[in-house]
């Protein structure tokens, strides 16, 4: 039954990619290290009609659009960096800022 659920979760996941535009990232997860999870699951699910189209993916039919803030176990869109980045910066102005107020107490 275990293995049942975890079929399912990953099938959600997929589902998710493809609602994100991320499926490529996705299904290539993990395979630079020999770890073929999440292909293995789109292949089991393309067996019954149940996986996205991935070629257009890999075509250019899809762009990702890196706008969007998505942060996945998988994925994490470039925006996401600019914003952390931003607030960083934003941050630090404000704490140097009350650093040097007291100082000049």
């Amino acid at each position: 039954m275990k293995g049942k659920d975890w079929m399912e979760s990953k099938k959600q996941e997929m589902y998710f990619a493809e609602q994100n535009g991320i499926l490529k990232e996705w299904y290539e997860y993990g395979s630079n290290i020999g770890h073929l999870a999440n292909s293995d699951v789109w292949h089991y699910y393309s067996l019954y009609d149940q996986s996205p189209n991935i070629v257009k993916y890999y075509n250019g039919t899809i762009k990702t659009d890196w706008t969007k803030p998505i942060i996945t176990y998988y994925y994490v869109s470039p925006i996401v960096f600019v914003i952390i980045g931003i607030a960083t910066v934003v941050m630090g102005f404000v704490v140097s800022k009350k650093i040097l107020v007291k100082i000049r107490k």
